[in-house]
């Protein structure tokens, strides 16, 4: 097992180790209730709707839901 230390600004410095076995550069944090903190590695999707594809059943296309939220919006910013 290994220590990190943070600084007065809060940043958490990992050991060489640690950094070495680490794959990307974007982490989740957890914070649970307990008080134990968990790293979530985390890949950005490149397209966030299409990574929900499946889940929701829809008729529409990507693009005409993307189309829909921007006319929703453009309504409630009236």
């Amino acid at each position: 097992m290994k220590t990190v230390t943070i600084d007065r600004t809060g940043k958490i410095y990992l050991p060489k180790e640690v950094r070495e076995k680490i794959e990307g550069k974007e982490y989740i944090v957890s914070v649970l209730p307990d008080g134990e903190i968990r790293l979530h590695q985390w890949t950005k999707p490149k397209d966030a709707l299409k990574s929900f594809r499946g889940l929701i059943k829809s008729r529409k296309s990507v693009k005409e839901i993307k189309k829909d939220i921007l006319e929703t919006a453009m309504e409630q910013a009236d």
